[in-house]
C-alpha cells in the first residue's frame, strides 16, 4: 500500500514537474520575445528620428546653398555691365577697357554671394565672349561649353536654375563638378543673350552630407534624371547621351 501511494505521489510530483517547467520557459520566451519587439521598436524608432534630423540638416545646407546661387543668377541677370560685355560688338581698346572692367567688377560681386563655398563663375555670350573668376578651377573653354551637353539643356530650360553633373580632365586626373547654369535673357525682348554657370567641385559639394556618412550609413544624392551620388560617387554622367 505504501508503495503505491507513493508512486502514485511520485507521478504527480512529476506532472506538476512537468507543468511548472513548461510553464517557467513559455513565461521566460513570452518575455523574451516583448523585449525583443520592444527593442526593435525602440531601434527603429530612434532610427527615424535620427535620420530625419540629419536629412533636416543636409536638406538645409543643400538649400542655403541654393539660395546663394540664386541670388548671384539674379544679380548677374540685372547687371547691366555683365550684358553690355556679352552683347557688344567690336570697339575701341579704351572703351573694351572699361566695360571689361565694370563687368569683372560686377562679377566679383556676384561671386561674393557664393563666398562661403569654393565655386567658380563663369559666363559666355551670344557675342563670343567669356569670362571666368577662376579658369583653373573649372577648366573648360567657351568653345567646349558652346557644344556641351551643359549648354544645350540650360538653353532649353531658360526659366530655371539647372543643377547638372560635369567631369572634365584636371592636373590631378578626373575632376567631377556639378554645375548650377541659368540662361541669361533680356527682360523686355525674352531672348537670352548669355549663360552663367556656377561649378563646385564634388569634394566641395560633399560637404553637404560627409560629416553624416560612415560605415553601414549611406547618403544617396539623387535627381529627377537619375544621377546618383553617394559618398561622393556620381554613377551615372549627363555627358553620356542617357
Amino acid at each position: 500500500m505504501n508503495l503505491i501511494e507513493k508512486f502514485r505521489s511520485s507521478h504527480l510530483i512529476s506532472k506538476l514537474f512537468v507543468v511548472m517547467t513548461v510553464s517557467i520557459v513559455a513565461v521566460c520566451l513570452l518575455t523574451s520575445l516583448i523585449t525583443i519587439r520592444m527593442a526593435e521598436r525602440l531601434f527603429a524608432e530612434t532610427f527615424s528620428i535620427t535620420n530625419g534630423k540629419v536629412l533636416n540638416q543636409i536638406n538645409t545646407g543643400m538649400e542655403s546653398f541654393n539660395d546663394s546661387v540664386v541670388n548671384a543668377v539674379t544679380f548677374a541677370s540685372q547687371s547691366g555691365s555683365v550684358k553690355t560685355y556679352l552683347t557688344g560688338g567690336d570697339t575701341d581698346s579704351v572703351a573694351m577697357s572699361k566695360v571689361y572692367y565694370r563687368m569683372a567688377e560686377q562679377m566679383e560681386q556676384i561671386a561674393s554671394n557664393l563666398g562661403a563655398y569654393d565655386v567658380a563663375v563663369t559666363i559666355i555670350g551670344v557675342n563670343g565672349r567669356s569670362y571666368s573668376t577662376d579658369s583653373n578651377y573649372w577648366p573648360v573653354s567657351s568653345q567646349e561649353l558652346a557644344d556641351d551637353p551643359l549648354t544645350r539643356y540650360t538653353a532649353a530650360e531658360p526659366r530655371r536654375v539647372l543643377y547638372q553633373y560635369d567631369e572634365r580632365d584636371g592636373k590631378a586626373g578626373k575632376e567631377r563638378f556639378i554645375v548650377a547654369s541659368k540662361a541669361l535673357v533680356d527682360r523686355t525682348g525674352g531672348l537670352s543673350y548669355g549663360m552663367l554657370y556656377i561649378a563646385i567641385r564634388e569634394t566641395e559639394f560633399r560637404r553637404f552630407f560627409a560629416n553624416f556618412t560612415s560605415s553601414g550609413n549611406d547618403v544617396l544624392v539623387l535627381d529627377p534624371a537619375g544621377l546618383l551620388e553617394g559618398d561622393g560617387i556620381w554613377q551615372r554622367s549627363d555627358h553620356s547621351g542617357e
